[in-house]
């Protein structure tokens, strides 16, 4: 070893300005390195949110932080999701001090954030560089992605500013129409209020249609211009889904840059609505509606793969170690069993379900005994070796997708029961 972790992390520590270690779901953070700044700015100890708001700010466009429509959006929201690195300036004692921050999820509640200096010259650097990119940027003017079913927004993009801070804002979607409405013209906000309603959109909207309206809004340098305010359904498989894609459309640019752009998008949240974000594959609603599409198929194969003592990974190594090896073990069951012709998806937690088209159950179980070999002798990162179970079957004729899920679901309980790390036959 080059060098031991223990000064590694002391090195690290020792070349911080700034450390502040958070919990999110609590609200709260404490400084526990500090060069004198932050401590006469925050305090020792304070809101997690209140504090982000602060730093977020110190990133933005004077015209958004400084009293702009869109800096109601930081008093709005519940809190700040994910990884965030960005340089950033404060005001301390009558100047400016610019310094590099970085924002880092330990777990699901737990933050760490470090900072360090940085002169003007580098903080300025990285801004003229963002006028270049935001200069070829598409012609809309913001997206966003919509979950009307949980009154959620996500993903936001706002070519007119830098990203990553609206990005990570976490708020609703009732709460960001009730502060968009604002930057309307004053004639048309009832007119907004009604089109953007979440019941009308819903009823309104079909599955790869879209709706627009054209409306005089106000932009980031306070002067209005027509604008097309687009929502775009995404076809998840189910009726019941209510997903979108909002666009708000540059009606001065031309009209084909900004159509590849929207198409862009809807292909970028199409495969998020359908694939479970960690691993990749195939979420648990659609591998559910894959199993009812493909019952007629015969032989048709099933194979529910669970990893062992998984509970005990998470506890013992933590959870971004045990993210890693549902990646590396959902990458392994994909690779070994694409030659089966198989649709394989992530069922829940730690548990896999394969459809198999073409396959008899004889063969599922030889492919599934190689396999759970494969991953017995995998090493994986941090945590080493682990072992899977595994249940099998052949769907029968006329068997119901439940029925048949029943039969696999009491083989893989008999695989765990027998001892784990075995393949049983149902």
């Amino acid at each position: 070893m080059i060098l031991e972790k223990e000064k590694v992390f002391q090195t690290i520590y020792d070349s911080m300005d700034a450390i502040f270690v958070a919990d999110t779901a609590a609200d709260k953070y404490e400084i526990i390195r500090d060069s004198g700044k932050f401590t006469e700015i925050f305090g020792m100890e304070g809101s997690y949110k209140d504090m982000m708001i602060k730093f977020m700010k110190g990133t933005l466009d004077k015209r958004v932080s400084e009293g702009g429509v869109y800096s109601v959006f930081f008093d709005k929201a519940s809190g700040f999701v994910g990884r965030i690195s960005k340089k950033a300036k404060m005001h301390y004692k009558g100047e400016d001090f610019y310094f590099q921050f970085n924002n880092l999820p330990v777990d699901e509640t737990r933050n760490i954030i470090l900072i360090t200096y940085i002169d003007e010259d580098a903080y300025f650097t990285e801004s003229r560089g963002d006028v270049k990119t935001q200069a070829m940027k598409s012609a809309y003017l913001f997206s966003m992605f919509v979950d009307l079913v949980e009154d959620t927004c996500s993903n936001m993009d706002m070519s007119e500013i830098d990203n990553d801070p609206v990005n990570s804002l976490r708020i609703t979607f009732s709460q960001w129409r009730e502060q968009i409405v604002n930057m309307i013209d004053e004639h048309q906000r009832d007119e907004f209020m009604r089109f953007t309603d979440i019941e009308y959109l819903k009823n309104n909207v079909e599955s790869k249609k879209a709706k627009s309206r054209e409306f005089f809004m106000m932009n980031l340098e306070g002067n209005f211009k027509w604008v097309n305010l687009i929502f775009s359904r995404i076809d998840t498989g189910y009726e019941n889904d209510h997903k979108m894609v909002f666009v708000v459309e540059d009606n001065s640019e031309a009209h084909d840059r900004i159509t590849k752009g929207l198409e862009n998008e809807l292909e970028k949240y199409q495969k998020l609505s359908k694939h479970d974000s960690l691993t990749g594959l195939l979420n648990h609603g659609n591998i559910e509606k894959v199993l009812a599409d493909c019952l007629s198929a015969k032989p048709l194969s099933l194979i529910m793969l669970d990893i062992d003592h998984f509970k005990k990974v998470n506890d013992t190594f933590g959870h971004a170690a045990g993210d890693a090896v549902l990646k590396k073990f959902a990458s392994i069951a994909k690779e070994n069993l694409k030659a089966c012709n198989c649709d394989l998806g992530r069922w829940g937690g730690e548990e896999f379900l394969g459809i198999c088209k073409e396959t008899s159950g004889d063969k599922m179980a030889e492919i599934a005994e190689k396999l759970r070999k494969i991953i017995e002798d995998t090493e994986f990162e941090t945590v080493g070796h682990i072992t899977s179970s595994f249940g099998v079957i052949e769907v029968s004729d006329g068997e119901s997708a439940k029925e048949a899920f029943e039969r696999l679901d009491a083989a893989l309980y008999k695989a765990k029961e027998g001892g784990r790390n075995r393949v049983v036959r149902g």
